[in-house]
C-alpha cells in the first residue's frame, strides 16, 4: 500500500512540475517517461499511452487558448482575400463541417502568439482544414487525402502572428506545392511544426522548423501515414499508418533519430495533440 502511495505521489509530482514548472530545478523529463494522447477507434474517451503503447492512467491537459478578436478577418486575408469572407471548415477527408464556432481556433503556438492555418480560397469562401469531431454535410467531390484532386491540392500551410491586423507582421508560407498540406502541429517548445502532406502521391508526415525551410520528410514507407501529433514532452512523433495492413499508431523517436517506418505501438486509433 505504501509503495502504491509513493508511486501515485511521484506521478502527481511529475505532472505538476510539467504543467507549472519548478523554480528550483530544470523541468527535464526523460523520453521513457513521455506520454502520447490518442483517440481509440470506436471509443469516445481519449486515452494516453507510453511511447511503446503501454496504456497509462493519465489524462491530457486542457488549455484554453487566448481569444482571437480579429480571427475571421485575419484568416480571410492570410488565405487569399482582402474582403471578409465566410469560413468553411473541412476535415482532412473532405467532410464539410460548416462554419467555425465563435470559440474555434486553428493550431495555436504554445505561447498563443502565432496561428498555423491550412487553407485556400474557393470562390467567395475561405476553406480551412481542421480536425473537429462533429457531423458534416457530405464529402467534397474535389477532394483526396492521399492523391491528387483539384480542391485539396490547393491547401497550403501558412503561419501568421495573432497581432497581424495591428502590426502587419510577416505571413510565413510553410508549404508551396501541388499537393495537400494540413494538420499543422506545434512542438511543445514552439520550435517545429509537424504536418501531413500527400505531395508525393500518398500521405506522409513532414517536419519544418518554425521560420526555417525546407520541410523534412519523416515517413516514407509507401503507406498512408496520417494524423501527426507530438508526445507530451516532445521526445516522440506519433502518427497513424496502414503500413502493417490495418491502421495502427506508430511512433518515431527524437528528431534526428527517425526511421521511415516508425515503431508500432499495438494501439488502434489516431494521435491527438496533448493540449487542446
Amino acid at each position: 500500500m505504501h509503495c502504491q502511495l509513493r508511486v501515485l505521489l511521484a506521478v502527481a509530482s511529475a505532472l505538476l512540475v510539467a504543467a507549472c514548472g519548478d523554480p528550483g530545478r530544470p523541468t527535464v523529463v526523460s523520453a521513457a517517461d513521455d506520454a502520447i494522447a490518442f483517440q481509440p477507434y470506436g471509443e469516445t474517451e481519449v486515452a494516453v499511452m507510453a511511447p511503446d503503447g503501454t496504456l497509462l492512467d493519465l489524462m491530457p491537459e486542457t488549455v484554453k487558448a487566448d481569444p482571437w478578436l480579429e480571427r475571421d478577418k485575419t484568416i480571410s486575408q492570410v488565405c487569399g482575400s482582402w474582403d471578409l469572407l465566410p469560413i468553411l471548415l473541412v476535415s482532412p477527408d473532405g467532410l464539410e463541417l460548416g462554419p467555425p464556432e465563435s470559440d474555434w481556433l486553428p493550431a495555436m503556438s504554445p505561447d498563443n502568439q502565432f496561428a498555423a492555418i491550412a487553407c485556400f480560397l474557393d470562390g467567395d469562401t475561405v476553406v480551412v482544414v481542421d480536425d473537429l469531431e462533429r457531423a458534416g454535410n457530405g464529402v467534397r467531390d474535389d477532394w483526396s487525402r492521399s492523391g491528387r484532386a483539384p480542391g485539396s491540392d490547393q491547401v497550403e500551410l501558412k503561419v501568421v502572428g495573432t497581432d497581424w491586423m495591428t502590426t502587419g507582421s510577416q505571413i510565413m508560407e510553410l508549404s508551396v506545392n501541388e499537393g495537400a498540406d494540413w494538420l499543422p502541429r506545434w512542438s511543445p517548445d514552439g520550435k517545429h511544426i509537424l504536418f501531413e502532406s500527400n505531395r508525393d502521391g500518398n500521405s506522409d508526415i513532414y517536419l519544418v522548423e518554425f521560420g526555417g525551410w525546407p520541410p523534412r520528410k519523416l515517413t516514407g514507407d509507401g503507406a498512408d501515414d496520417l494524423w501527426p501529433a507530438w508526445s507530451r514532452d516532445g521526445h516522440f512523433v506519433a502518427f497513424t499508418s496502414n503500413q502493417a495492413g490495418q491502421s495502427n499508431i506508430f511512433t518515431l523517436p527524437q528528431i534526428g533519430e527517425a526511421t521511415p517506418a516508425g515503431q508500432p505501438t499495438g494501439q488502434r486509433g489516431y494521435p491527438i495533440p496533448w493540449t487542446k
